[in-house]
């Protein structure tokens, strides 16, 4: 994207919001998301939503891609209704609408259909960020970590829908405290991220299953992870396979029969963050500082490369393995005994 588009689709979105904001700032009561893009991104968004006090049981309408909507439309979450075609939000109100990204045909849309918005949210971060990086990534990787790192992306959105003196609601608080007395005997193993790079080798699984036989194990993934973890390896282990076995509705409905989540850098971590499990994160390709948990029971494990973030599908830099695949069951386990001693 040149400087040239990247200036057109800012005067663009200027635009939509003054043309969003005519009209009667007292008819919005509810929150607009468009969420194109990744799952993960969505529950960091929901989660700054939730923490403020004034936009605690506001209705949220998402906005998203057939896809997205085919596999969230009947997930459980409060107040949350998942939409495909904004026909169905036409001439409405919101009182905030945020956008997980700055797509252009979505404002587009917004401005056709006549919605109104009191407030605009975008996300500051994407666009930015691939055009610093074009420009400075190459000369200096320590740069770019800097940059990548100056604030997480939960409270950038936080900081864009907070209002003046407004602090975060207090349930996060009696969350913690509740959370705090639940013993952990059931533990979910989420093998696979988005690429081999933020997938947990096999052999470290199967070590750290073996560690940990004081627990009740289920391990899940998606069906392209049933080839590198096949059921006939686990098969002599007192555990649950599930890899493959559920859609994204039936794996979030149960996550919530979990005392803990192990999982590399996926959406599990920030499902895990919305609803206050504590989760034993793999970070490595991305930030622990822009995406990892911040839930205060949760533990981080990082390599920290100087290479880090990046968007590598293998690496091999680490004794023949990603910066993530490089941690081993025994860090894993020193995590889980830190959480339970929490």
């Amino acid at each position: 994207m040149s400087l040239i588009d990247i200036f057109i689709k800012k005067i663009y979105f200027l635009l939509v919001w003054i043309k969003a904001c005519w009209g009667n700032k007292d008819l919005g009561k509810e929150i607009l998301i468009i969420n194109k893009g990744g799952h993960g991104d969505l529950f960091i968004m929901l989660k700054a939503i939730r923490e403020q006090n004034f936009l605690i049981d506001a209705a949220i309408f998402i906005l998203t891609n057939e896809s997205n909507y085919n596999s969230f439309k009947n997930v459980n979450l409060k107040n949350v209704r998942w939409i495909k075609n904004i026909e169905e939000i036409e001439n409405k109100y919101f009182k905030v609408m945020c956008s997980l990204r700055s797509d252009l045909q979505a404002a587009k849309e917004l401005w056709d259909y006549n919605v109104k918005i009191n407030f605009m949210c975008l996300n500051p971060i994407y666009d930015d960020l691939r055009l610093y990086s074009r420009i400075r990534g190459f000369i200096s990787k320590k740069w770019k970590k800097k940059y990548y790192s100056k604030k997480h992306m939960g409270e950038i959105f936080s900081e864009l829908i907070r209002q003046s003196n407004e602090e975060k609601n207090p349930y996060q608080k009696n969350e913690l405290e509740n959370k705090n007395k639940r013993k952990i005997q059931n533990i979910l193993v989420h093998v696979g991220g988005s690429s081999k790079a933020r997938s947990i080798r096999p052999e470290v699984v199967l070590e750290l299953i073996k560690k940990l036989p004081e627990y009740k194990i289920t391990i899940t993934g998606g069906t392209k992870d049933r080839l590198e973890y096949p059921a006939e390896l686990f098969q002599e282990l007192d555990i649950k396979y599930e890899i493959g076995l559920k859609n994204i509705k039936e794996q979030l409905d149960s996550n919530g029969n979990y005392d803990l989540i192990i999982c590399p850098d996926s959406m599990f971590v920030h499902y895990a963050d919305y609803f206050n499990i504590p989760v034993v994160a793999l970070m490595g390709p991305a930030l622990p500082g822009t995406y990892g948990p911040t839930y205060a029971h949760s533990e981080i494990l990082f390599r920290n490369p100087i290479c880090s973030p990046c968007k590598v599908n293998f690496c091999n830099k680490f004794n023949g393995y990603s910066c993530l695949q490089d941690i081993s069951a025994e860090e894993i386990v020193v995590a889980v005994n830190k959480i339970n001693n929490k």
